[in-house]
């Protein structure tokens, strides 16, 4: 699969949110109401990385694609669109759980805060 902008070394890359079948703002739904007119081609949104990007389904060709908002040959331009599974259960297989490692001094919490202005 492509690389994009934000895949890390080990060619990983987050996915923060999967989006509900609500009829609320996070619905796929709302989201392909807000996006369908910024992609090339026909895609639906279903993900998000947290910073503005999404993960979109194509219709045509069934396969995952990463959708990096701020590509420099604009948003609509079809290098905006990076492959990254063949299709959705692809995708889905490849998900992994992440958790963060928290020191046992960030778990005591704040003790003191000072702010000047």
């Amino acid at each position: 699969m492509e690389r994009t902008p934000l895949t890390d070394k080990e060619g990983r890359q987050k996915v923060l949110t999967l989006f509900g079948l609500t009829s609320g703002k996070d619905g796929i739904v709302a989201q392909d109401t807000n996006y369908r007119r910024r992609f090339a081609g026909r895609c639906i949104p279903f993900a998000d990385d947290g910073l503005g990007n999404l993960f979109v389904i194509d219709t045509v060709t069934g396969q995952i694609k990463f959708w990096h908002h701020k590509c420099q040959d604009g948003e609509t331009n079809p290098k905006a669109l990076a492959l990254v599974a063949k299709d959705f259960d692809a995708f889905l297989s490849n998900l992994d759980l992440f958790k963060e490692e928290h020191s046992p001094a960030l778990l005591q919490g704040i003790k003191n805060v000072r702010l000047d202005f």
